[in-house]
């Protein structure tokens, strides 16, 4: 079983931070955790001296004395879910700020929106979220524009979960994560397996094969390496079902996600290498940007 003790939520002024704040209170109180609730006020270099270092315009006290207050009220709010908050204001880049206090927790899960103040080109390539992705050590859930919490007193934060598996490392590692989620909600879990297909031009090369006996084997073999990720008794906990589909790897996660109405997405990511991060971009990037349920970024 995963062991969730301290979140840590990022927020701006922004809706959907509050959303993933509702997310994080509702995480929180599942798994009697904690929650440190973060403001980075990106600092404004004001110089640069003589060696070409930069000094930066502190906050004025009564922006500083705004923003404490702000936070103070949302601690409140989450105090008043029976949760467990504390919270803090700090001046900086917000990335740096928000891995440095993510391991000075250290956090055990980091939560925050997908887009910031801005709207949604937060989301573009470079993105705050999008980088706290890629570098920070524990998983971190994003909780998109769409995506409306409707958590229930009582009940598990996440009943039905959709996992795409690539059969890596880290996407087996993301199933662990999603068997053990689903364990404690007695949820649905769908292992899905995206099967690409070829391009027109790689087809008209390929025209002398049967193309479809390939793709049907390439599916079932993808099939019994699904069903053999499962554990012996797995349907005693929860409710899996494994399924294959052909086209490009994005668009089917979020197609299966829409179809089980799904509560959440895990996927798994590689390291921090070149290659890895290129991946990274390609296909949890789209997911993260266009889901309509939260999504949970889980690192081998």
């Amino acid at each position: 079983m995963i062991a969730i003790r301290k979140i840590l939520c990022p927020v701006d002024a922004s809706e959907f931070s509050k959303r993933a704040l509702d997310h994080a209170v509702a995480l929180a109180r599942w798994y009697d955790a904690g929650i440190s609730i973060l403001n980075v006020t990106s600092a404004v270099p004001a110089a640069a001296d003589a060696v070409g270092g930069e000094w930066y315009v502190p906050l004025a006290p009564v922006e500083r004395d705004r923003i404490l207050t702000w936070l103070q009220d949302l601690a409140a709010t989450a105090r008043a879910a029976g949760v467990r908050v504390d919270f803090r204001a700090v001046e900086g880049l917000p990335v740096a700020g928000i891995l440095q206090e993510a391991k000075a927790l250290p956090a055990d899960l980091v939560v925050m929106g997908t887009h910031g103040r801005s709207g949604f080109d937060r989301l573009a390539l470079g993105s705050v979220t999008e980088k706290v992705l890629r570098r920070a050590s524990c998983p971190v859930l994003t909780v998109s524009q769409c995506e409306v919490p409707t958590h229930r007193s009582g009940r598990p934060p996440f009943e039905s979960i959709v996992c795409p598996v690539d059969f890596s490392s880290s996407s087996i590692r993301a199933v662990e994560y999603s068997l053990s989620l689903a364990q404690e909600a007695f949820g649905r879990l769908t292992l899905m397996h995206a099967v690409e297909q070829f391009s027109p031009e790689e087809n008209l090369t390929l025209a002398r094969f049967d193309l479809g006996a390939y793709h049907q084997a390439v599916e079932q073999a993808a099939a019994e390496r699904l069903n053999g990720i499962l554990p012996v008794g797995v349907r005693d906990w929860c409710k899996p079902e494994c399924v294959v589909s052909r086209g490009k790897a994005y668009r089917a996660i979020l197609e299966i996600a829409e179809q089980s109405a799904a509560d959440l997405i895990v996927i798994g990511v590689h390291g921090r290498n070149p290659l890895d991060l290129a991946v990274f971009g390609s296909t949890t990037h789209h997911v993260v940007r266009e889901a309509h349920c939260p999504v949970l970024v889980v690192r081998s």
